[in-house]
């Protein structure tokens, strides 16, 4: 199953155009994180997997812009070509190891003649040191290709925590803070 991870962030990678990949909390030991480390967990999930006009969530310091260049990696929310962990949703759990700080998610379109008026779709959330922190599922309701897509945030964490239990070695989920993020109120409607 690391192999599988480390193969989609790479993918992914290349196929967003993000340089770096992040590490994961497969490439850490979670029981002795360093005073640098925190690790994010989330999912995102979406009503329907979508070959064209794809989706994104980004994630970014919370002072930062809603722009590529000012982010931290990209995740996909409804990509039909990778497939869902799960058999009876379409859903795919991250983890992603970041420094301590503040940050939100910002939505992307894959397809270039679209961008978002109001991009950001979480509230900002704090990560402290050595924290492991799972925030919910996101999730979209549509393709963005008109750019009518609504986000949600759903706790999820039984099934998104039980997944990195029994994909993570030494993992305590009880070590895990849940606190679910909030979604933030923002234009569904796409710009050409």
């Amino acid at each position: 199953m690391k192999t599988k991870a480390l193969f989609i962030g790479t993918a992914l990678s290349v196929l967003t155009g993000c340089a770096t990949t992040l590490p994961t909390v497969y490439d850490v030991d979670v029981n002795n994180l360093e005073e640098n480390q925190s690790v994010l967990i989330f999912s995102a999930g979406a009503y329907e997997a979508c070959k064209i006009n794809t989706v994104q969530v980004v994630i970014k310091k919370a002072e930062d812009p809603a722009v590529f260049a000012d982010s931290i990696g990209v995740y996909q929310l409804n990509n039909g070509y990778i497939d869902s962990f799960f058999e009876s949703e379409y859903a795919l759990v991250y983890s992603t190891v970041l420094e301590p700080g503040t940050y939100d998610f910002w939505l992307s379109n894959t397809n270039p003649f679209f961008s978002y008026d109001e991009p950001m779709i979480t509230e900002s959330f704090t990560l402290k040191p050595k924290e492991i922190k799972y925030i919910g599922e996101i999730y979209g309701d549509r393709c963005g290709g008109n750019g009518d897509i609504t986000i949600t945030v759903h706790d999820k964490n039984e099934r998104d925590l039980n997944y990195i239990e029994n994909n993570v070695a030494d993992i305590d989920i009880n070590t895990i803070v849940v606190e679910p993020v909030k979604a933030t109120l923002r234009d569904n409607k796409a710009t050409e």
